[in-house]
């Protein structure tokens, strides 16, 4: 039977001391036939699951620029993640914060091309602040004269910036398209599914698709290996991104709410088009890129509805030393039960298994 953790429990309540609630699944078994199919033929080709995750999320020198969301998707993404058989914690890399430094970034990388071979399936996700540079680094290869870059810890100067809204970027604290591109090169993967969210990362797709990677000579050499990656961008080249909304729609539907042909795993083509949808129906001036060079579907996730949050009963703020009582109920979706966990500053409960719906 599988387990679940979501949120809550008794506690003695502190005054005015804040309480987060998040779902959290510790434990799982796959009852769908198609995802055991799929779990046991990748155990004989003895395919593993890599992920390297980052978010920026704070910056060194700019604190108007610091977007608590990131934070908060990636530890999403990270638990999501941990539900499906096909992940393991120690095959999982997690950079975030002030730790998001272009050479941990670039030491995430390295450890992904170490780690991962031809038999195993890599997933990276970013998020942090984007923007195009004014000129086209070498190699040359950008239409519009621009490459774009990626935000690392340092990556904004304490300096305005006359040409825009956002600070002066730090050429010593950015990552560019090529230098992610080089990266990808050397992880020698069956498959690869890129996400970028941040502003303008629809310049991210920079010649990853072999469709236009044909043309050598414009491409200046760049490696043509791995035809077997989709890159999913948040927004297209001339765009901006708000929010996490795309990490949001995308960690959903890895969830399994994405799972369009129901056979018990979301790939990163359906867990795209899940996310997409989302924005173009909600949110204005954001149009979801995809770019898609694997052969058939790339299984990231088996499906797994996690929990409804919990209704709580109690009082919201009470007394120093004074016992208070709550009563909560969560209801699983597949009927599986569930773990409530509480924090209360810097305190974490946990409660037992319950079965769905008891309070």
């Amino acid at each position: 039977m599988k387990l679940k953790a979501l949120a809550a429990i008794l506690v003695i309540a502190l005054l005015f001391i804040p309480v987060t609630i998040s779902p959290n699944v510790v434990k799982k078994s796959i009852k769908m036939e198609n995802t055991e199919n799929i779990i046991q033929n990748t155990e004989k080709s003895q395919t593993q699951y890599w992920a390297l995750l980052v978010a920026v999320g704070v910056y060194a020198y700019n604190p108007d620029m610091d977007r608590p969301s990131m934070l908060r998707a990636i530890d999403d993404f990270y638990n999501t993640l941990l539900v499906s058989p096909f992940w393991n914690e120690s095959h999982i890399k997690v950079i975030k914060g002030a730790n998001a430094t272009v050479a941990n970034i670039m030491a995430g990388f390295s450890w992904l091309a170490k780690n991962a071979n031809e038999n195993d399936i890599c997933l990276i996700y970013l998020t942090t602040h984007g923007f195009p540079i004014i000129f086209d680094l070498p190699p040359r290869d950008e239409a519009d004269g621009m490459d774009e870059a990626l935000a690392a810890y340092r990556g904004f100067l304490p300096l305005p910036n006359p040409f825009s809204w956002e600070p002066l970027a730090n050429p010593f604290g950015i990552i560019t398209d090529d230098e992610i591109n080089f990266m990808l090169n050397r992880i020698h993967a069956k498959g690869i599914a890129m996400i970028v969210d941040s502003c303008h990362s629809g310049g991210f797709n920079d010649n990853w698709s072999y469709a236009k990677s044909y043309d050598f000579a414009s491409e200046l050499g760049k490696d043509l290996k791995g035809r077997n990656r989709v890159i999913l961008t948040s927004v297209r080249e001339d765009e901006t991104s708000y929010g996490s909304f795309f990490s949001d729609g995308i960690i959903k539907g890895l969830q399994g709410y994405a799972d369009s042909n129901k056979n018990g795993f979301v790939s990163a083509e359906e867990a795209f088009y899940y996310a997409r949808d989302i924005i173009l129906n909600n949110f204005g001036g954001m149009h979801p890129q995809i770019f898609d060079d694997y052969p058939g579907e790339l299984a990231l996730t088996s499906v797994e509805f996690p929990p409804s949050m919990p209704s709580i009963e109690g009082n919201e703020t009470g007394k120093t030393n004074v016992s208070y009582t709550y009563k909560l109920v969560s209801y699983d979706p597949e009927g599986d039960r569930i773990k409530y966990e509480i924090e209360w500053g810097n305190e974490i409960e946990q409660t037992g298994f319950y079965n769905s719906g008891v309070a």
